[in-house]
């Protein structure tokens, strides 16, 4: 087991603990956004786990204190710290984002020493997708450049390419596929995306299948990274 500690800025304080078998790139950013130097989040990578270069993985703290209290007495106030937990065999690749938002998990172990688990195992995050969120659970697919935004996301989830999709529902998306139809006009939107609709089916034994899909594929990604690329250690 690997600890390191990051702080990106003064107001940047996060703990990774990297798991044996994970393997984290050195250029990957794993980072706390606040602007209170008073939030600490620790993060543990679990077993299995790969970062791609260039990848990044965001957590938002419970928001801070709003009251009209005086600075030097916000900044006297006790460290707030979050312990969450990355689970096992999850894909972060090149250039994808995940947000993940702790203002959205409605679990009061975020104000304790207990950790919390906000990602699942054998999820993957495909090249430039973005994902927004307060929990993810297991076997979800964000495929290429896809963006999903929705409190919680359960499992068995695929996010085709290209797809865009805010959802506010807090039951999350389990067992269905998102996918881009076109539209047929040829047209083109102006983040450069070829227009068209986002339509949605059901994905039987969508867990099972993604597991297994993302199993095939973890070995020969974790060599690539050994092999090519600085790791954190």
């Amino acid at each position: 087991m690997i600890t390191e500690q990051n702080s990106g800025n003064d107001n940047n304080n996060v703990q990774v603990v990297i798991e044996e078998g994970a393997t984290v790139a050195s250029t990957a950013r794993i980072e706390l956004l606040s602007s209170s130097s008073n939030n600490v989040v620790e993060i543990t990578i679990g077993n299995g786990t790969v970062f791609h270069p260039e990848s990044s993985l965001i957590v938002i703290p419970k928001s801070e204190d709003n009251s009209t209290e005086g600075e030097e007495e916000k900044e006297a106030a006790p460290l707030t710290k979050s312990r969450v937990i990355i689970g096992e065999n999850n894909l972060f690749e090149e250039e994808c984002r995940v947000e993940i938002d702790l203002n959205l998990v409605d679990d009061d172990k975020t104000s304790d020493n207990d950790p919390i688990q906000i990602i699942g195992n054998y999820n993957v995050f495909s090249p430039r997708s973005r994902v927004t969120t307060g929990r993810i659970g297991t076997a979800n697919s964000f495929q290429s450049a896809s963006h999903i935004t929705s409190p919680t996301i359960g499992q068995g989830f695929v996010a085709g390419p290209l797809v865009r999709w805010n959802e506010n529902r807090k039951n999350g998306m389990n067992d269905v596929v998102m996918f881009l139809m076109d539209n047929g006009c040829g047209t083109t939107m102006s983040n450069g995306v070829v227009g068209g609709t986002v339509q949605m089916r059901s994905r039987v034994n969508g867990t099972e299948r993604n597991m297994k899909e993302l199993d095939a594929l973890l070995p020969a990604v974790r060599n690539v990274v050994k092999k090519n690329f600085d790791l954190r250690v």
